[in-house]
C-alpha cells in the first residue's frame, strides 16, 4: 500500500496549458523548483509539458488565468 502511494506521487504526468501567453505560467513553474521533463509549444497559446504527478497541485496554486488539465500518464 505505501509503495502503491509512493509510486503515484513520483509518476509523471502530461500537462496541457491554455491561455494568452502560457509560456510566462512555465517560467513561473520553472522559478519555483518544479522539474519540467518535457515542454512542447503546439501553438502560442498551448504548451504540454510533463511533470511530476506531486507537482500538479503546486501548478495549480501559481495558476492565474490558464486552463490547465492532466491529459494522461506518458508512455515509459
Amino acid at each position: 500500500m505505501k509503495n502503491n502511494l509512493i509510486d503515484k506521487l513520483k509518476s509523471k504526468v502530461i500537462v496541457q496549458i491554455i491561455g494568452k501567453n502560457p509560456n510566462r505560467l512555465i517560467l513561473r513553474i520553472s522559478k519555483n523548483n518544479i522539474n519540467l521533463y518535457k515542454v512542447k509549444k503546439i501553438n502560442d497559446e498551448k504548451y504540454i509539458i510533463i511533470v511530476e504527478y506531486r507537482d500538479f497541485d503546486k501548478i495549480l496554486k501559481i495558476n492565474t488565468i490558464y486552463e490547465i488539465s492532466i491529459i494522461n500518464k506518458p508512455e515509459k
